[in-house]
């Protein structure tokens, strides 16, 4: 970057920011909705159509732009891509290598495992994941989303209670505050004093945390193998070979 950033048309940085998303910005601040005079327009569409300028009137509404950061060069600070995997060329050298080594590898999801089975390199994927986290067994899913969904789903028991650090991304319905020990604590006596089962131990407290916290960059600072810890920022960057927090612990 040159100086205070990557020139543009020379001009800096901060000004040539300001001035390409100015436009786009007062495009998308403009209300559509009420120029729409058709008499058949239907109640679905008027409505569907009303609900941007809702957005708009409380400076709500984000209009899509080119991802500058790429085309210019510049650094951005927004991206989740913490360990520019996606800029890396020794990366995409790597993929392609192996793409040529597999020729009947199937680049996208023809259906779910439940209906189509599993397929070979997607389980030596797993194994291989599996030996590097040493733990038994591993499943690749398509998205953070979608894994958020299985454990969810497929963990908490009727009855159990969910519990989630505040900026956590969990699906989960009860929280603390943000790494503090005293606020979980709390929480916890709460859900114990509510609900009486739970000394019984006949139901179960889950809680679910970041090893680091996307937001700030903080590592999380309870410490237990019975959570359920989000790994997606820790991967790569923490512990040995870059297992993540949990195997750093370990």
């Amino acid at each position: 970057m040159k100086n205070r950033g990557t020139d543009l048309g020379g001009r800096s940085l901060p000004h040539a920011l300001r001035y390409s998303m100015r436009k786009p910005w007062k495009a998308a601040a403009r209300l559509h909705a009420t120029k729409i005079t058709k008499e058949n327009l239907s109640v679905f569409y008027k409505r569907l159509d009303d609900a941007p300028d809702t957005r708009r009137k409380n400076y709500n509404l984000s209009p899509i732009l080119y991802c500058i950061w790429q085309i210019n060069n510049a650094v951005g600070f927004c991206s989740n891509d913490i360990l520019a995997l996606s800029a890396s060329r020794a990366l995409r050298a790597e993929f392609l290598d192996e793409l040529s080594k597999n020729p009947i590898f199937s680049p996208g999801a023809e259906g779910s495992r439940v209906l189509d089975g599993h397929f070979p390199y997607l389980e030596q994927t797993e194994q291989h994941i599996g030996e590097l986290q040493c733990r038994k067994w591993v499943r690749v899913l398509g998205s953070g989303f979608e894994a958020n969904v299985a454990i969810w789903t497929a963990i908490p028991r009727l009855g159990d209670i969910t519990v989630y650090d505040a900026l956590s991304l969990a699906m989960a319905k009860k929280e603390f505050a943000h790494n503090d020990l005293k606020s979980f604590r709390s929480t916890l006596l709460s859900i114990s004093d509510c609900r009486p089962v739970m000394k019984s131990r006949k139901r179960c407290v889950i809680v679910t945390l970041e090893s680091v916290y996307s937001m700030d960059g903080e590592i999380c600072s309870l410490q237990a193998s019975s959570f359920v810890v989000d790994e997606a920022h820790s991967s790569g960057v923490i512990g040995e070979k870059g297992r993540g927090l949990i195997s750093d612990l370990d």
